[in-house]
């Protein structure tokens, strides 16, 4: 995967799975909200047995690497730099697995009496990645680093955060 400047383009091809999801916020809570959404790149790569390399990012648990993007980023390139960061040797981003959208909107309806329009969307994409050459993907496995293999779903993850992992490990 060379480029990716557009995750809303993922949602017409076939080969990449389309999730969609609106969250209304209560309108006194919206503006704080809008604030601390970001979209992200997660990265999906699995070692020669088969386990897929998560990061306890202290939030979130076990969770595949993920990268915030800004706006104006390459979706590949910020994927690219992010894994580079936690690996040792070259990974090569192979295809766009998934693209979630998520769609906020404030609750309520506006001083007109309308409903209000959409006010904020954000992007998660996942993608494979695979060794760039022979040798096998390596990490820091020291407790601060928080990288580690898995064979399976940790215990304490469901929902989006498992769908994502359940990706490369099935």
């Amino acid at each position: 995967m060379e480029s990716l400047s557009d995750p809303e383009r993922l949602r017409d091809r076939d080969d990449v799975r389309a999730l969609e999801e609106t969250r209304v916020v209560p309108q006194s809570e919206f503006e704080s909200v809008v604030g601390t959404v970001d979209s992200h790149v997660a990265v999906g790569i699995t070692d020669d047995d088969g386990a897929v390399l998560l990061e306890n990012d202290g939030t979130h648990g076990w969770t595949l690497p993920a990268f915030v993007v800004d706006a104006d980023e390459d979706w590949a390139e910020t994927a690219r730099r992010g894994i580079d960061r936690l690996t040792d040797g070259p990974v090569e981003l192979a295809a766009p697995e998934l693209v979630r959208r998520v769609e906020f909107r404030p609750g309520g309806q506006d001083r007109g009496g309308a409903e209000p329009e959409l006010r904020l969307r954000m992007y998660n994409v996942v993608v494979r990645a695979a060794a760039a050459d022979q040798d096998p993907v390596t990490i820091d496995r020291s407790p601060e680093r928080g990288l580690e293999w898995f064979g399976k779903i940790p215990d304490e993850q469901d929902g989006a955060v498992a769908d994502d992992i359940r990706l490369f490990l099935e």
